[in-house]
């Protein structure tokens, strides 16, 4: 049974508003008006940890019609991938703390922590673009929230929306943004990833003024990352920053988001049952839905049923799909090769979205002298075997063979609105034919990647195509490819792989450092004009803060690839499933980047209200 603690911050809440916090490792007892801890494996009080043994579809009528339009009340159960479990051990053998705290290390925080900690910014996944959540603009030149002196400092401004306040009623200042900056850069190495440091390490703390609701900082250099800035702000009232990683590594802080925390209870490592969060309607949350006028969240209440996979294989959660124990699933846990467990859920009448991952596969060149010790006859040098290379491989086709999606963009991978016809030259396979006549010698491709059966797939499918287009070419997957052949260059034609940006324009201007000719992903430093003018435009894009500049910069940049055929955006790999009772939850809308599906969770409702 979960119970509920007494926080030392629980008497600055407002009247009326129970707020409990359990620690996630254990059930807590009450003791003197302190919580005391034993380690367990329980459930939520609401949810039975017992799968029933069906696969017919749960009881869902109701006394009055199904809801057709948003409508306030309902309570959820919502399954996402998490290693939210108690004595856990890695690969390595090293023990995992469990946590949802966003800002440290750990797995799939973010997702459950969305639901409750705000940030500036969050990302629309409909459009890919960052839209102000606890401010009233995202910062840009255009708006007066970024100034640039004469003499280049850049000055970046954020005013508080004045209705943003705390669970406790405390309103949202620009102390708490201070505050939120100054703990990220003293967590240091412990954050989580390196998006957070290398944003906030922007700011010059020293120019810092928070006065009221606004904010404003110099930045030590100009960057586009700066939009990054805030993507979680923390309650300076409450948060001791001596204790952070302690006190609050195992539980949610007070909401300015539109739920705020109640419990959870962590499964023993080695359980078939979830983790379960549970986080009700935040009565503070000011936001309403733009769309009908409503105030958010919809929802009362929402279950999160942490599975983790180490123990809890697709088919189980398939099997809590179709008995009703959990309303819907989000990314991460069903996956293509996961379909056989999902054959019958649209005559269960279970709504399956699939959306695309965010793993993209690239084809390269190396042109350096090791391509040799595979490929003796190797013609890479020649600009005109190049591009019949990439004419020969039509993207549609291989996306219909190895299921997957061809994209249109290397640099705008994650939103399908930054696709551009840089590409397009290579889009008929015909050409090809006429781009061989004039290559010197026998043309010869050698192609290399690593060894997994999806990445074989599509490797086999590239050298089919590259045959029937008078190329002879062959496959070597042997060896121990991102160890020993990517850093050590023994390639030839071969394929890397990438990840969706981070969202907005500086996330797809972060993927020019990565395809840079002085990373090892990219072996193209021979072609010096070309190769001078990219690093040109990387530098110009790494520092330009003028959103349509920065847009020019990086067609420029992919253009640059694309007319010297080194490389070659292929497909986006493995789609992941969204699993749903369409009379039980509607309105999740998958995000298409690394972010979280709970990005818009305010807006979910139950036709059953």
């Amino acid at each position: 049974m979960t119970r509920r603690g007494s926080p030392a911050w629980l008497g600055l809440v407002a009247a009326g508003a129970v707020l409990c916090v359990v620690a996630a490792s254990c059930s807590a007892a009450e003791e003197d008006g302190e919580v005391t801890s034993s380690v367990t494996s329980t459930s939520s009080p609401e949810s039975s940890s017992t799968v029933p043994n069906t696969t017919t579809s749960p009881e869902t009528t109701t006394s009055a019609a199904l809801a057709t339009e948003p409508t306030h009340g309902g309570v959820v159960k919502v399954g996402v991938s998490a290693d939210l479990v108690h004595g856990y051990t890695d690969i390595d053998g090293q023990q995992v703390d469990a946590t949802m705290n966003p800002l440290l290390r750990g797995n799939d925080a973010p997702e459950i922590a969305r639901l409750v900690v705000p940030g500036a910014f969050r990302l629309d996944a409909k459009s890919g673009e960052l839209t102000p959540w606890l401010v009233d603009q995202i910062p840009r030149p255009d708006n007066g929230g970024v100034v640039v002196a004469d003499d280049g400092t850049v000055r970046v401004g954020y005013r508080v929306r004045e209705e943003a306040v705390w669970e406790d009623g405390t309103p949202v200042t620009a102390r708490d943004l201070a505050f939120t900056h100054d703990l990220i850069i003293r967590l240091g190495d412990g954050l989580r990833g390196d998006g957070l440091m290398r944003a906030h390490e922007l700011i010059d703390s020293a120019s810092i003024v928070a006065d009221g609701k606004v904010f404003a900082a110099e930045l030590t250099h100009p960057d586009p990352a700066y939009e990054m800035l805030f993507e979680w702000v923390l309650p300076a009232h409450l948060i001791d920053p001596d204790t952070f990683t302690q006190d609050w590594n195992d539980r949610l802080w007070p909401s300015a988001g539109p739920f705020r925390f109640v419990s959870s209870e962590l499964a023993a490592f080695g359980s078939s049952d979830p983790s379960i969060v549970v986080v009700e309607r935040n009565p503070s949350y000011w936001e309403a839905d733009p769309e009908t006028g409503a105030l958010l969240p919809y929802l009362d209440r929402i279950e999160v049923h942490a599975f983790f996979l180490g123990t809890m294989n697709p088919g189980a959660i398939a099997t809590w799909v179709r008995s009703g124990s959990v309303d819907a699933v989000l990314a991460g846990l069903f996956r293509e090769f996961d379909q056989g467990y999902l054959e019958d859920f649209d005559e269960l009448g279970v709504t399956l979205v699939a959306e695309w991952d965010t793993l993209f596969e690239v084809l390269a060149f190396n042109l350096g002298e090791e391509r040799f010790e595979i490929n003796p006859d190797s013609h890479n040098d020649q600009l005109l075997y190049r591009q019949a290379v990439l004419a020969a491989i039509d993207r549609v086709a291989l996306g219909e063979t190895v299921s997957t999606k061809p994209v249109n963009s290397i640099l705008g991978i994650a939103v399908d609105g930054y696709d551009h016809d840089a590409w397009a030259a290579y889009d008929d396979v015909s050409r090809a034919e006429g781009l061989l006549s004039d290559v010197e010698g026998t043309p010869m491709a050698v192609y290399v990647t690593s060894n997994g059966d999806e990445t074989i797939r599509i490797g086999d499918a590239v050298i089919e195509q590259l045959n029937q287009a008078g190329i002879q070419a062959t496959g070597d997957y042997e060896g121990d490819f991102f160890g020993i052949q990517l850093p050590q260059r023994r390639l030839d034609l071969y394929a890397f792989r990438t990840f969706a940006g981070e969202g907005g324009l500086s996330g797809v201007a972060h993927m020019l450092s990565v395809l840079d000719p002085n990373n090892e992903a990219a072996f193209w430093s021979q072609l010096t004009d070309s190769v001078a003018r990219y690093r040109d435009v990387v530098a110009a894009a790494q520092s330009e803060v003028d959103q349509e500049r920065l847009a020019l910069l990086i067609q420029e940049a992919e253009s640059i690839l694309a007319d010297n055929a080194v490389i070659y955006p292929l497909v986006r790999r493995q789609p992941s499933y969204r699993a749903f009772w369409p009379n039980r939850i509607q309105g999740i809308i998958p995000n298409r980047t690394q972010g979280w599906d709970t990005w818009n969770a305010a807006t979910w409702w139950s036709p059953t209200g």
